[in-house]
């Protein structure tokens, strides 16, 4: 999977993508699920943000890898944005990276 790949699958969920916590269903997800669905193009989950935050850090950042903290993930998208599930009534959307974000490689 290319790094492009996962960037448009991503984008192809903004603004009509639903957060529902727990979620990895077609238009609906929560952060964790939406970064699996990215990844993968399928709808089951790879892991939770702390799986994510044990995958290999990268220092110089590409589009199609994962920012990640304790609390939250998404899929980078290059100069210092991301697309993300947010939050109920948000949804996915592209916001700025978080601060204290890592960067990691699927």
């Amino acid at each position: 999977m290319t790094g492009n790949a996962v960037v448009d699958r991503a984008y192809s969920y903004v603004g009509n993508g639903q957060y529902v916590s727990g979620a990895c269903a077609p238009g609906q997800f929560d952060c964790s699920g939406f970064v699996s669905y990215c990844l993968t193009g399928s709808y089951s989950r790879l892991g939770s943000t702390y799986t994510f935050l044990g995958w290999p850090e990268v220092y110089e950042p590409q589009p199609g890898d994962i920012a990640v903290n304790e609390a939250h993930c998404g899929i980078y998208i290059g100069g210092g944005q991301m697309i993300h599930a947010a939050s109920p009534g948000q949804g996915v959307v592209i916001g700025g990276v978080q601060p204290g974000m890592i960067y990691v490689r699927y």
